[in-house]
């Protein structure tokens, strides 16, 4: 669950975490046959190191689908996450659509 900063507080996305990155294929492949509309992704988000990829649902809703994403237990160690410019994705293949707030 993840809400946005600005004039009225709203829901940003709801994501959901798969077990692995096949898994996140099947889902882009099976959502994608159905005819869901995949608004950004795959690509992997710099602070989590996670494997992403974004619909929207029937009423516009954002769904991420997730894996691989860093956990955080007794043995995990903070670090200062420092972005890469202006790019949320790793992989940079594209950005996210303007319509989605970053």
């Amino acid at each position: 669950l993840a809400l946005a900063a600005g004039p009225q507080a709203k829901l940003h996305h709801v994501a959901f975490e798969v077990h692995d990155w096949f898994d996140l294929a099947k889902g882009i492949y099976y959502l994608g046959e159905k005819g869901v509309p995949r608004v950004w992704g795959p690509g992997r988000h710099g602070a989590g190191n996670n494997v992403f990829s974004y619909f929207t649902d029937l009423e516009k809703n954002v769904i991420e689908y997730t894996c691989e994403m860093e956990q955080v237990d007794e043995s995990y160690v903070p670090r200062v996450w420092e972005p890469r410019g202006d790019e949320p994705d790793f992989w940079r293949v594209y950005p996210p659509p303007p319509a989605m707030p970053r």
